[in-house]
């Protein structure tokens, strides 16, 4: 997982969740939460820097704002994880014991991730492929936000002149300009993907003095974690 992603390259030290993707795996698809849920960020004590541990029932999950700044379209990030798996940075100082290796899952969320004027907007009508399959999303039948007009809302100087997304690390998609509508579209922050945590991976240092302080942050995380902990080069 060492290519370079929209949000840069992983640092040394950092702690990471980690997505594994493999030719044999799951869809990314199946992660999609459609229609993404929302959330009461100041509830959940949520902010857009850094992850939050969130108790739901008896289970804690890792619940991280994906930044605009790194990813401003939603289909970016899904993307980018088809191809590259998906690695979140962690706090190191995070209780990572309270992450269930089965049942703890990594929340993402996103504050452009629902469309609330649909119909205002122009989306309504668009012709689209729904991600989760949705019959009546797929039938133009929008009283609630699809997952598939992610990719349906892009500004045109995201996109080349054969409709073609670039981005950083070379990922590339099919995606298309925002339909005009008789009013600008209206986004909140919801939750879009849902994941398991396959492990945590403690990037090395570059030198010997860099892998010393390292090699501390791996015993402490890896004392704690009960998923399986690994260290990787960036």
């Amino acid at each position: 997982m060492s290519a370079i992603r929209g949000c840069g390259n992983r640092v040394v030290g950092g702690v990471y969740a980690e997505v594994k993707t493999g030719d044999e795996g799951v869809p990314i698809e199946a992660f999609l939460v459609d229609p993404p849920s929302p959330v009461d960020a100041q509830a959940l004590g949520l902010t857009d820097k850094g992850v939050r541990l969130v108790q739901l029932g008896e289970t804690w999950h890792v619940f991280d704002i994906v930044g605009e700044n790194y990813y401003p379209n939603v289909a970016d990030f899904v993307e980018e994880g088809r191809w590259m798996g998906v690695s979140r940075r962690l706090p190191s100082n995070l209780d990572f014991s309270k992450i269930d290796p089965v049942k703890s899952r990594l929340v993402l969320l996103h504050r452009r991730a629902i469309i609330s004027n649909v119909e205002e907007a122009g989306f309504l009508n668009l012709p689209h492929i729904c991600p989760k399959g949705i019959a009546e999303h797929e039938a133009g039948m929008l009283d609630e936000m699809c997952a598939g007009l992610w990719w349906h809302d892009l500004s045109s100087r995201h996109l080349d002149d054969t409709l073609m997304r670039t981005l950083k690390g070379g990922t590339h998609y099919k995606a298309w300009p925002r339909p005009k509508g008789s009013e600008k579209p209206e986004r909140t922050l919801g939750i879009f993907m849902t994941l398991p945590i396959s492990n945590l991976t403690v990037i090395k240092g570059r030198n010997e003095a860099e892998n010393v302080r390292v090699e501390k942050i791996y015993q402490t995380v890896a004392s704690k974690s009960r998923l399986p902990v690994t260290m990787e080069e960036e």
